[in-house]
C-alpha cells in the first residue's frame, strides 16, 4: 500500500506479509523510496537511516516491546506521531476468558513481552 511517497506493508519489503524486519542502514539501502511503515514485529519505533525514514506503529493488542499499553501511530497533515494509551486490561482478560483464548496471549498483554503464559494475578 502506498500513500503519496509513504510505502506501507505488514512485514517487510522482501516479504510484505511474513518478514520480521530488522531496521538497519544496510536493509534500507536496498529498498527504493524514502518513507516506510511496517508493523509485523509489534515494536513501536521511528528511525532515520540516512535520507530514509522508518516507522512501526507498534501493536494495539499484542505489544512486544516491554510496554503493555496500546501502541499506535497517527498520520495527519504530513506528520507521523507515535502514541501509547492505557486501557482496562482486566476487562480485556475477562472477554478473552469468555472467548476461550489460549493462555499464551495473557502474559504478553500484561507485560508487553511475547510468548508468556498467563501470569498469576495478585
Amino acid at each position: 500500500m502506498r500513500i503519496g511517497e509513504i510505502k506501507m506493508v505488514h512485514g517487510g519489503w522482501h516479504d510484505p506479509i511474513d518478514e520480521y524486519l530488522k531496521p538497519t542502514v544496510d536493509y534500507f539501502e536496498r529498498v527504493q523510496g524514502s518513507y516506510f511503515v511496517s508493523g509485523h514485529t509489534h515494536l513501536q519505533t521511528a528511525q532515520c537511516f540516512g535520507d530514509k525514514v522508518y516507522w512501526n506503529p507498534g501493536s494495539v493488542g499484542q505489544p512486544r516491546d516491554g510496554d503493555p499499553w496500546v501502541a499506535f501511530a497517527v498520520y495527519e497533515s504530513s506528520e507521523f506521531s507515535l502514541h501509547r494509551v492505557e486501557y482496562d486490561m482486566q476487562k480485556v482478560f475477562d472477554l478473552m476468558d469468555a472467548a476461550g483464548f489460549s493462555d499464551n496471549y495473557y502474559g504478553g498483554l500484561k507485560t508487553g513481552a511475547r510468548n508468556l503464559q498467563r501470569l498469576v494475578e495478585s
